[in-house]
């Protein structure tokens, strides 16, 4: 196939464009990557100001017959009783 010219110039001008598209998209990408990081990081941040901090402790336990025990002296009595039966 022979190229003149004028074909030569379109086929620059091509290439040119292609490449400006290209980098157009790339640079697309990468913003819409970093908004989507950006929300995620938002999201979280929301989800562990409203979770607070957590208490690890349990205020309050059921004894074997389903009776809510929230006193700590029989909460106490109840794992001593739950490791001997164990």
């Amino acid at each position: 196939m022979v190229y003149n010219k004028a074909d030569s110039s379109l086929h620059s001008q091509y290439a040119e464009a292609r490449t400006s598209a290209a980098l157009m998209v790339r640079k697309s990408k990468m913003q819409s990557w970093e908004n989507i990081r950006h929300a995620n990081m938002v999201f979280w941040q929301t989800i562990w100001h409203f979770r607070g901090k957590r208490s690890h402790n349990a205020r309050s336990i059921k004894d074997q017959n389903g009776v809510l025990l929230s006193n700590e002296k029989d909460i106490l009595g109840r794992w001593k009783e739950y490791f001997k039966i164990s």
